[in-house]
């Protein structure tokens, strides 16, 4: 036997590095929220953390409203979202369709949702081509409680100004 041959292909391709393919990233990347507003966190194969700020604002989805229909079908109707600017804190509904008078959606339901973050004050901004990163960071961030109905609240925003 020839002793010099000990590894199979099996133990080679686990202890040696696997090729890239092109178009494949070994970076890993994650959305955070902070104090000055959300950011994305990107980490590089040789271990170079990188930060980019997405907003000044954060927000995060609190509650989500369902409601059952005379079929049996049970439909998201809205979302109550928290957002939060320096020392600004605002909770809103935001609808989760927006209907013409013929059924037709006005806007979607991202745009709704960025014009509300928007709208707490004039100095709220989302960094250019960071809107889809945004509200992403929303959605993932998010930990909503489902309300089905008429059931009682429990969760109470925080002090601040507030519009519900």
């Amino acid at each position: 036997m020839n002793k010099a041959k000990t590894k199979n292909s099996k133990t080679k391709s686990a202890t040696e590095p696997k090729p890239r393919r092109d178009g494949a990233s070994a970076q890993s990347e994650r959305y955070e929220s902070r104090a000055s507003g959300f950011a994305l966190v990107k980490t590089t194969a040789g271990g170079l953390v990188t930060e980019t700020p997405l907003s000044t604002f954060t927000a995060s989805i609190i509650k989500e409203f369902h409601s059952e229909h005379a079929n049996g079908d049970t439909r998201v109707d809205g979302f109550v979202v928290e957002i939060r600017f320096r020392d600004w804190t605002k909770v809103t509904r935001v609808a989760a369709k927006e209907t013409t008078y013929t059924g037709e959606e006005m806007r979607s339901f991202d745009d709704r949702l960025l014009d509300a973050c928007l709208s707490i004050h004039p100095l709220a901004a989302v960094m250019p081509g960071k809107t889809a990163h945004v509200v992403s960071a929303i959605k993932i961030l998010s930990a909503p409680q489902t309300i089905n109905g008429a059931e009682k609240k429990t969760n109470k925003p925080r002090k601040g100004n507030q519009e519900e």
